[in-house]
């Protein structure tokens, strides 16, 4: 844990934990653990610290899994004015908590599954975005391994949100 004490209007929160990189299958649930997460206005931590708790004015995960090293699974917020950042720091934790001990529904799933993928094939329209998704995927040793990004996100299940939140999001494999 690092804390850096200076003179700012608001606080800044982030937790890091050491993950996998594209190699791993667990990358995809991972990516599908960020959307989870942070994934939209109806993620968990936009409605229980954002709006239900008032504890942060954000909340972000972000995982990613097209590092051609070992990479990082950040959880990062903007402390809300007036709020401690501890009361925020346990919610967060309390989220994560969550994701180990249930599964997570069928219909969230779903709903993370289809925003990952809605993105990734819209963003197919732009020849700048194509062109480097294409130019990643061949920087780690073969563009067609962008084929394999869809079928992917598609097959993680529940369980995998759950196993890789217990294997990755812990105490011990994490940076403050």
């Amino acid at each position: 844990r690092v804390t850096l004490k200076r003179p700012a209007a608001l606080p800044i929160y982030m937790a890091a934990y050491h993950a996998p990189n594209f190699t791993s299958e667990d990358s995809f649930a991972l990516s599908m653990l960020s959307v989870i997460l942070a994934g939209g206005r109806s993620s968990r931590l936009q409605t229980t610290l954002v709006e239900k708790k008032a504890l942060t004015l954000s909340a972000d995960a972000d995982y990613d899994r097209t590092a051609r090293d070992a990479t990082l699974f950040f959880l990062s917020m903007r402390v809300a004015p007036g709020k401690k950042w501890q009361e925020a720091e346990a919610a967060l934790y309390q989220e994560v908590e969550k994701l180990k001990t249930t599964l997570v529904g069928e219909k969230e799933l779903q709903r993370a599954q289809n925003l990952v993928e809605a993105s990734f094939v819209y963003g197919q329209d732009s020849l700048f975005f194509r062109a480097q998704q294409l130019g990643k995927y061949a920087s780690l040793g073969n563009w067609k391994l962008i084929t394999q990004f869809i079928p992917g996100i598609r097959a993680v299940t529940a369980a995998d949100i759950q196993r890789v939140t217990r294997t990755y999001l812990r105490e011990e494999n994490r940076t403050v």
